[in-house]
């Protein structure tokens, strides 16, 4: 059984939006499953149909395969949050990191829905959800600073080129980055360059990008950057070249253009109609721990004492699920922290 990558989108949307969607999705199970507020997310302006969501799995998977429809929504669930596993592990223990080593930052609308899951399978010690993580990316489009991206393929090994073209090189992207910053509004201190070559190893296909040295000469800039190179591989692979042949292959300038203030807001205030209700709801946790009253809280009333689950923040942007086998707390930052019992 696979689950997506096709999204249902938000038009027809998943059948529980009552928009016209026939197919079961991720959303509909978590509604069966009791995670989602069957009288509608996004402060109830999104009516969800638990009938529509139950019919959906019932006659499309559940029905065809012999199953139960609530033990094929979790299933559907554990796929899922598999899925999340196998895409956290390609950029950590496959690049040579320990999960156990690193939080779980937790953003989007669904985020936090699975992150304890995740965090469970992967052992990873805690798990910070921020304020408003349902649109969180959103923040970053908003409040981030602007930047461009120059690049240029200059393809050689490291010991045979001229030091001296490719700080040429360098120099013509600073002018043409430099120039669109200022017609942008952005001029002297105010512009931040950041060189970054990006590099393999003369036969490989991949390159690994490292921050390019600036403070010796070009021959010495150079040669640094090989020898960074050389290392950053061995954190990531965990293993060096053995002729120890690099290859330079782009030049890539990275051009900021800084604010004369901060764009980023010292605090973030929400209304009161954003909270959730507070209650109770069951909720499904698997076949060791079954269907369990979950306590329907808001963040407000957390603090920085661990409080153990099960737990369902239903925020306006978001649903956060803490299992049984959780704790929850807030922090200074308003942070929801979640630790594995």
């Amino acid at each position: 059984m696979q689950v997506g990558p096709k999204s249902a989108g938000a038009n027809p949307g998943p059948a529980c939006y009552g928009l016209g969607g026939m197919e079961p999705t991720l959303t509909d199970s978590c509604l069966l499953l009791g995670y989602l507020a069957p009288e509608g997310i996004a402060g109830g302006s999104v009516k969800l149909d638990t009938s529509a969501a139950e019919r959906a799995l019932s006659e499309r998977v559940a029905t065809p395969l012999g199953l139960d429809v609530k033990a094929l929504a979790y299933g559907v669930v554990q796929i899922a949050t598999s899925n999340m596993t196998r895409a956290i592990r390609s950029v950590s223990t496959e690049r040579g990191k320990n999960p156990r080593d690193f939080s779980l930052f937790a953003f989007g609308g669904n985020g936090g829905l699975f992150a304890a899951s995740v965090a469970r399978e992967l052992e990873l010690p805690q798990v910070v959800i921020p304020p408003s993580s349902g649109i969180f990316s959103a923040f970053g489009l908003l409040y981030s600073d602007l930047e461009h991206h120059f690049t240029q393929t200059l393809l050689g090994r490291t010991d045979e080129l001229d030091p001296e073209s490719v700080e040429t090189y360098w120099k013509r992207l600073e002018v043409e980055a430099r120039d669109l910053l200022a017609s942008e509004g952005f001029s002297g201190e105010r512009c931040r360059l950041r060189r970054r070559g990006e590099l393999r190893y003369y036969g490989q296909t991949h390159e690994l990008s490292v921050p390019w040295p600036e403070s010796g000469s070009a021959g010495e800039n150079l040669s640094r950057a090989s020898a960074d190179f050389e290392d950053e591989h061995e954190r990531t692979y965990g293993h060096r070249g053995g002729d120890g042949l690099v290859e330079l292959v782009n030049l890539h300038l990275v051009a900021t253009g800084v604010p004369e203030t901060p764009r980023f807001p010292e605090s973030l205030q929400f209304p009161e109609i954003l909270k959730t209700k507070t209650g109770e709801r069951q909720a499904y946790f698997g076949a060791e721990m079954g269907w369990q009253a979950a306590k329907l809280i808001n963040r407000s009333m957390l603090d920085e004492s661990m409080k153990k689950g099960p737990f369902i923040l239903q925020e306006f942007d978001a649903t956060i699920l803490v299992p049984p086998d959780f704790a929850i707390a807030r922090d200074e930052f308003d942070n929801i922290l979640m630790r594995l019992e």
